[in-house]
């Protein structure tokens, strides 16, 4: 569980509140309000504007640029959590690609929504977007045409690039008909939900060759690219005329915001300093990272800062540690089950993650997608009883599976790499 410290104010907030049913909650929140300025932290300037060179790249761009889907946020909270990186299927909703459809194992068709337009900016001048603008970067991606015969060698081995491709073709303005030569249940997701589904601007990729220089960024987004500092700050201004609406509230145009203003702040110090003093609005997660490094770090914002907002965050942990279940002790079952009953996560979560994790075990997807999992209640007794915090029954166990105690109070070393 990482925390995440959400927005403590924004200069867009006035001294009345008007009070608004929230439909993904059901709680009463401050009605969205318009204007202001929203100014956060990131530890580092994106390596490039542009996905193909970097998937980072959509740290910074992606209110810039947009994707075919992307998640709704209007879903309640008791379906879906956003509380992980995990996302099903039923999350996502049509962005730039309206709605989709699969008329048989081999074909994608997506339909592209109408009144998206590119930004004001030379050379798309605020030309209406097409099914051939997504062609010609699902061709740049996947190396299939429109002048591109190989993928990028970076991404050779990405998930939406090995898909077997047989044609990628826009069959009008507003239809895009992906075939592939053979079935694949992965497809779909991979073109709605991949990093590399960003749309960029087929004019500016062919006279530049790519979108390396920010300057040349332009995009369907809420917000345009104005400035970019290395290793100081970036800056996006509004985009007047976006086409998109709060999924909460569909009578509210997007975005609310004014302008975005990110300050590079390596120094995890000069970050809490800069969110305590409101310097900056907030912190998010970064790459999937929090960028609050600490529990005591937790305790002392909501001391010295009550204001702020702070929500739990799941991400895949990058340090954990698992058995080869190959090799004695841990080929046996029973070893395997001790090794968790002896695990007190209540004492762990108390003393380490300040009482913020969920112990509750779950499986691989994680508690916050109804009906992807069953809940650690719903378990059979028996498998229960292994994943609860139980020392005698541990050691019982390990008895039973030969691995008494010796006089040094050791039943088994074993190496870990």
């Amino acid at each position: 569980t990482l925390m995440v410290a959400a927005l403590g104010g924004s200069s867009a907030v006035g001294a009345e509140k008007k009070m608004v049913k929230d439909p993904s909650t059901g709680k009463m929140v401050s009605a969205p309000e318009y204007g202001g300025t929203l100014t956060y932290s990131q530890p580092y300037n994106p390596p490039s504007p542009d996905v193909f060179i970097h998937h980072d790249a959509a740290e910074a761009l992606g209110v810039v640029v947009e994707t075919l889907a992307i998640a709704d946020w209007a879903l309640d909270r008791d379906v879906f959590n956003y509380r992980t990186t995990y996302m099903p299927e039923f999350v996502w909703r049509g962005h730039l690609a309206e709605s989709w459809d699969t008329p048989d194992p081999l074909t994608i068709v997506l339909h592209i929504r109408k009144g998206v337009n590119w930004h004001d900016k030379a050379p798309m001048n605020g030309r209406e977007l097409t099914a051939s603008d997504i062609e010609y970067n699902l061709h740049r991606y996947t190396g299939t045409g429109s002048g591109f015969t190989a993928p990028n060698p970076k991404y050779a081995t990405h998930p939406m690039v090995i898909l077997p491709w047989e044609s990628i073709t826009a069959t009008d303005d507003r239809t895009v008909v992906l075939r592939l030569t053979k079935a694949d249940p992965n497809a779909l997701k991979q073109i709605l939900y991949s990093f590399m589904t960003f749309i960029y601007p087929p004019e500016v990729i062919k006279e530049h060759g790519d979108l390396s220089d920010w300057r040349n960024v332009v995009g369907t987004g809420p917000f345009e690219l104005t400035d970019w500092v290395e290793g100081s700050s970036m800056t996006w201004i509004k985009n007047p005329n976006y086409w998109g609406y709060d999924e909460k509230y569909p009578e509210n145009r997007l975005p609310y915001v004014d302008g975005l203003e990110m300050l590079v702040m390596p120094d995890v110090a000069t970050r809490m300093a800069a969110l305590r003093s409101g310097k900056i609005d907030g912190l998010a997660a970064f790459l999937g990272w929090s960028q609050i490094k600490s529990m005591d770090q937790v305790d002392s914002l909501k001391k010295t800062n009550p204001e702020l907002v702070m929500e739990p965050f799941s991400f895949r942990s990058m340090s954990s540690w698992t058995v080869n279940t190959r090799r004695a002790p841990f080929d046996d079952v029973r070893v395997r089950h001790a090794m968790q009953m002896a695990l007190d996560l209540d004492s762990i979560n108390a003393a380490y993650w300040k009482g913020y994790a969920d112990t509750t075990p779950q499986g691989r997807i994680g508690a916050g997608t109804a009906g992807y999992f069953t809940p650690f209640a719903d378990w059979p007794e028996e498998v229960k009883g292994y994943y609860t915090y139980d020392p005698e029954g541990a050691e019982a166990l390990l008895d039973e599976a030969g691995y008494p105690r010796g006089a040094d109070g050791i039943r088994f070393k074993t190496v870990l790499e």
